[in-house]
């Protein structure tokens, strides 16, 4: 497993981390934590995703390699003693003596951090408890943009950061570029956009050969981790999700400023072609309320990519969330004369139909639709 510049309880971070949010159960506790010990990940985020009982799974499947993994839990922003609770709670079901890494959750804004940091606030309570030897180091997890993170890094307190970082998403790489250099310890959140990006794609795996590139979930992988100081915070919930991950990065990685060359390569291949949305918004309101940004972005990702993943999501999406029910396009044609680049939308809504949405939809048109008006 490939190493990171920074270290974090004595110990280098390794390219891949483990959050244990997904954990469906002890026995698949037991077997993810093996094969990613196994496959050399040092970072566990113990922070449990359904419910408290997956710390105590942790620490069940835990016996007899402690010592080999950096411990990590976080909470949310309560006063100093609710905070040293929540850890005391943390340490008796991962029955352990200390946390390598007790992180504040959830902070989105300066508002959220400047509270925390108030007089009887969590920076006292977690403080407290690192000086009575209950942890070793604070962070700090959480979606704030890029110059909140370089406040963050000059507190002073914070050793390792937790914030969403992967292809889709590059917003925040001047903050994490930052705490690399100044040695805080960084976890991207979200390395495969919340497993959007874990697929395979044949046409980056030929566009990216000389690299050897051999899907989406490698290139996506491979690229947060090739920034220095940066391990990829990967979920799983089964052992092999997690083999898999960590085969990925025992990988060379790449410099720097190859996987930014990679990552614009990437944008260059999903905006080919003429009929590629750049999420301008001009087609909205869609007099259906569909979300056609959001359904034109999983086409590309489908039609260009040829990403499984964009089908699965789409698919996800239309049963639950009728912004995304194509079908109930009304046929009005004001999508197509608004978008600026004259990209034939309903058109494109009946492709994503076609080829995303098979078995999917009604047989008849939906009660209401509206006659076409107009050209697209």
């Amino acid at each position: 497993m490939n190493l990171t510049s920074c270290r974090v309880a004595g110990k280098p971070l390794a390219a891949l981390s483990l959050s244990c949010a997904r954990l469906p159960s002890r026995q698949a506790a037991e077997e993810v934590i093996a094969a990613a010990v196994a496959g050399g990940v040092r970072y566990l985020d113990t922070t449990p995703g359904r419910h408290e009982a997956g710390e105590a799974w942790v620490g069940a499947a835990l016996a007899g390699c402690r010592e080999r993994v950096i411990l990590a839990a976080r909470g949310p922003a309560d006063g100093a003693d609710a905070v040293r609770a929540r850890i005391e709670a943390s340490l008796a079901r991962l029955a352990v003596a200390r946390l390598d890494v007790y992180q504040l959750g959830g902070v989105r804004t300066a508002e959220d951090f400047d509270r925390a940091q108030e007089p009887g606030g969590w920076l006292e309570g977690a403080q407290r408890a690192r000086d009575e030897g209950l942890v070793r180091h604070l962070g700090v997890s959480g979606d704030a943009e890029a110059p909140e993170l370089r406040r963050w890094v000059r507190s002073g307190w914070v050793d390792v950061i937790t914030v969403p970082f992967h292809l889709l998403d590059v917003s925040r790489l001047r903050g994490i570029r930052f705490a690399a250099e100044q040695g805080v310890a960084v976890l991207a959140a979200h390395p495969l956009a919340s497993g959007f990006l874990a697929s395979s794609s044949a046409v980056l795996a030929r566009d990216m050969a000389e690299f050897g590139v051999v899907s989406a979930t490698d290139l996506a992988l491979r690229y947060v981790s090739s920034h220095a100081g940066v391990s990829a915070l990967c979920g799983a919930s089964r052992a092999p999700e997690m083999a898999e991950s960590a085969a990925l990065l025992s990988r060379p990685l790449w410099p720097e400023a190859l996987a930014e060359t990679l990552r614009r390569r990437f944008d260059a291949l999903l905006q080919s072609g003429d009929e590629y949305c750049t999420g301008c918004g001009y087609c909205t309101p869609c007099t259906a309320a569909l979300d056609l940004p959001g359904l034109l972005r999983l086409r590309q990702f489908q039609a260009v990519l040829g990403m499984e993943s964009a089908r699965r999501e789409f698919r996800t999406k239309f049963a639950s969330d009728v912004h995304y029910q194509a079908d109930l396009c009304h046929n009005c044609g004001l999508c197509g004369r608004r978008c600026p680049r004259q990209i034939p939308v309903r058109s494109l809504l009946a492709e994503i139909m076609a080829t995303m949405g098979q078995g999917l939809g009604w047989a008849t048109p939906h009660a209401g639709q509206c006659p076409t008006v107009g050209a697209e």
